[in-house]
């Protein structure tokens, strides 16, 4: 009788603990969902923001003003002219654009940025040499940054896509 109880609670334990594993993987696995959903979310966001900043923020390309060059992670040198009144912005929004894929519209792009999107810039954008870090202030215009006078080349140090890999990284060490 002793060892039928015995049995018995070691069988109850068993599936307690059973349970508990179960609801700590359905946990782990609502907690993945959500993570999962609210990176879309954050990406889908950012594509819009990128297609409104193609309207609303990079200006239209005038005959004379200040040529930049902006030479991408990839390789590829994208070349534009810049009004020198254009707040510096103008060019980390020219910049964000580019990867906008070539089969949607400007046309069709939204005329207000997502509600409650922050975007943060993942990138600098920099001379080679002597290197000099292109400041996005606020009020700041392409006219007084003396080094886009003339003409430059700059470089995207990082990009918003590194950026995302790498917090995923982080995140899935995280989680080992």
């Amino acid at each position: 009788m002793r060892r039928d109880g015995e049995r018995i609670r070691a069988a109850r334990e068993r599936e307690r603990e059973a349970e508990a594993r179960a609801a700590q993987e359905a946990e782990r696995e609502r907690l993945r969902l959500e993570d999962e959903e609210r990176r879309e979310r954050r990406r889908r966001d950012r594509e819009i923001w990128r297609r409104w900043a193609r309207r609303s923020l990079v200006p239209d390309e005038p005959d004379q003003g200040l040529r930049v060059t902006v030479r991408i992670p990839s390789g590829q040198r994208r070349m534009r002219v810049f009004p020198a009144s254009a707040p510096v912005k103008a060019i980390y929004a020219f910049v964000e654009t580019l990867s906008i894929p070539a089969d949607q519209s400007p046309a069709d792009d939204p005329t207000s940025p997502p509600e409650g999107y922050e975007h943060e810039w993942g990138f600098e954008l920099a001379t080679t040499f002597p290197r000099v870090v292109v400041p996005c202030a606020e009020g700041t215009v392409v006219g007084d940054v003396e080094v886009l006078r003339g003409g430059v080349v700059l470089v995207v140090e990082g990009s918003a896509d590194d950026r995302e890999n790498d917090e995923d990284e982080d995140e899935d060490e995280d989680e080992d």
